[in-house]
């Protein structure tokens, strides 16, 4: 059975490229770039304190595991304490990234507005 539907050519007669039509250019400046910036920081800055303090959790773990190791306990203590404080700061850089997509998230009534959506890569 043959069809009798005809194909349609695109709409634009000059050969101009209409396949971008609709989308929206990324902003190159303003508080939407700094802010994507800033989340970016944030997320790098928070995994990595995560990482530094589970080196060190398993530096720790195989010190007291470690029944010929020679490690005070104050080198235990300072070990504890410098992991401590790498998922301290871990909270507060992944914290300042939560108050940063409060504070760029769009309003309740605005589900509609593509501006205010974080980019997927």
């Amino acid at each position: 059975m043959t069809s009798n539907i005809t194909p349609i050519a695109s709409a634009s007669s000059n050969g101009a490229d209409v396949s971008t039509a609709g989308e929206r250019k990324p902003r190159e400046h303003g508080m939407t770039v700094v802010c994507e910036r800033e989340a970016k920081a944030l997320i790098s800055l928070g995994t990595d304190e995560l990482s530094e303090a589970s080196h060190l959790g398993h530096e720790l773990h195989s010190a007291i595991y470690d029944e010929k190791a020679s490690t005070s306990s104050a080198e235990l203590q300072d070990t504890l304490a410098e992991v401590l404080t790498c998922m301290e700061r871990a909270e507060h850089y992944l914290l300042m990234l939560g108050s940063n997509f409060e504070e760029n998230s769009p309003p309740a009534d605005a589900d509609d507005e593509e501006d205010d959506s974080w980019p997927t890569r």
